[in-house]
């Protein structure tokens, strides 16, 4: 078993606070797949054992304390004393490597604070302009937030719409950006009329004016595009590996940063995919797939519902990986997520919800299979 020292004791002190980063959840799961270690920390982060080892101190402080924590209040800060015996009884091995206990309680307080509640997303985006002007539109009034001789751009509840005043002649091309958070959507019309969903954590780049015979584009994220038809000036949407090209159509590009695969599915009409020195001609009901490891397109049908599921109001996922299931989930919820058990990683669901579902809800669907359970701390959701 490897040793518990400094780090590893912090990163069992954080997983009991719930305050843990992405790469401490990694560091603490990497470390958790020793079977011994894994009997230790379950051992530690028990609350019957916890309460059982806690008899000599005063029983109604720790019923009190314990209950605070199941009815949901952030485990923020406890009483030092009560701290420092909970470490002497139940792990005197972290508290004689390295003190942490001690080191961590000093100056905390009785704090009880409401555990945030995991809520849906909702509209909400941030427009980055040409000029350097920056505008949260999820804090903007309805109404013109640019208004030039070239083009006049508005915002309404949730669609941000960009209207041609005069086509700028010069080659110079001027971008602007539109960026929605974890939990946040929007929806954008572009210069020429075409529209765009974006998901949450996307963004789109996009010009005041389309010139130059072409209507370019560049996307990071999941987008859904309906482009409006024009023959002399094709509409390409182009992301970290692949570019998608069509004349009018409606499509989904999924293309976050933090995944390996980059995907293009045609809904109506046809486009033409180039990625990877190979390029394809899709029709309805196909979808392009670039993996950036071996730099491999490949094409295949699909059933297109649970790809474009997100822009019509709810999740849709067939026989899909768990570890896959809550990434998008958290995405939307703004929650971060940390895998007690690694199995349960690739336990398959198929699951129907609608987007602004309450995420208990989801617990319950999912933990309905006897499979997994879900532990909700704060904004972290515990996997076991």
């Amino acid at each position: 078993m490897e040793n518990i020292n400094q780090e590893i004791s912090e990163l069992i002190y954080g997983y009991m606070q719930g305050t843990l980063s992405i790469s401490e959840r990694q560091r603490l799961e990497e470390w958790l797949q020793a079977p011994a270690n894994r009997s230790l920390f379950d051992k530690i982060s028990n609350k019957e054992y916890i309460l059982q080892k806690s008899l000599l101190y005063d029983k109604y402080e720790v019923e009190k304390n314990w209950q605070a924590i199941s009815e949901r209040l952030a485990p923020v800060s406890v009483r030092k004393s009560w701290l420092f015996y909970a470490a002497a009884v139940i792990v005197p091995a972290l508290l004689v490597a390295s003190g942490f206990f001690i080191y961590h309680t000093v100056s905390r307080t009785i704090d009880e604070q409401v555990v945030a509640e995991i809520l849906p997303g909702e509209g909400g985006a941030t427009l980055y302009l040409a000029n350097g002007q920056v505008v949260n539109l999820s804090e903007t009034q309805p109404g013109i937030v640019v208004s030039d001789q070239q083009v006049e751009i508005r915002n309404t509840t949730g669609e941000l719409v960009c209207e041609v005043k005069a086509a700028e002649q010069s080659e110079h091309i001027t971008y602007n950006t539109i960026t929605t958070p974890k939990g946040g959507e929007y929806r954008i019309v572009l210069p020429d009329g075409s529209v765009v969903w974006l998901n949450a954590g996307s963004s789109l780049k996009f010009p005041n004016v389309f010139t130059g015979g072409i209507r370019r584009v560049y996307a990071e994220g999941e987008l859904y595009f309906k482009v409006s038809r024009n023959e002399e000036m094709p509409f390409v949407v182009t992301t970290k590996g692949m570019d998608v090209e069509v004349l009018g159509t409606e499509f989904n590009v999924r293309a976050y940063v933090d995944e390996q695969q980059i995907a293009a599915t045609l809904i109506l009409g046809s486009v033409k995919v180039t990625g990877a020195e190979k390029n394809f001609t899709l029709h309805p009901g196909q979808q392009a797939l670039l993996n950036q490891n071996n730099r491999q397109l490949e094409v295949a049908d699909v059933r297109v519902e649970p790809f474009i599921a997100w822009k019509n109001g709810y999740f849709l996922f067939e026989n899909k990986r768990l570890e896959d299931i809550l990434n998008e989930l958290s995405r939307w919820y703004d929650m971060d997520l940390f895998f007690v058990n690694s199995v349960v990683r690739n336990e398959r669901f198929s699951v129907e919800v609608k987007r602004h579902e309450n995420f208990r809800e989801i617990i319950r669907l999912i933990e309905g299979t006897g499979t997994v359970k879900l532990e909700v701390k704060g904004k972290t959701v515990f996997v076991k």
